[in-house]
């Protein structure tokens, strides 16, 4: 079991609208519990707009819950192999 917790920032990543406050910032919260995880997005601002997360795992959880704002989800897991890390990878997305 573990618990982890960030902040994403996103904008355009093209101009300096975002000194104008056109970024949007989210608070991610994981909790993993007996095999599965539990993730909870806060928007903190939405300058941007709303973004839509996938989660990529390195592990392969049994049940994978996005909480969101407005609705809570249960997404499954799709495999994917990737060279991302420089190295063959089993990555999962899930949707």
């Amino acid at each position: 079991n573990f618990t982890a917790a960030g902040e994403y920032v996103c904008d355009d990543g093209e101009s300096y609208a975002y000194r104008a406050g056109a970024r949007t910032r989210y608070r991610l919260e994981a909790e993993s519990v007996q095999g599965n995880l539990n993730v909870t997005v806060t928007p903190l601002s939405t300058g941007f707009g709303e973004v839509e997360f996938i989660p990529v795992t390195v592990d392969r959880f049994q049940r994978l819950t996005l909480c969101g704002p407005s609705e809570e989800r249960v997404l499954r897991a799709k495999a994917r192999r990737d060279q991302s890390f420089g190295a063959d990878a089993t990555l999962f997305h899930w949707f």
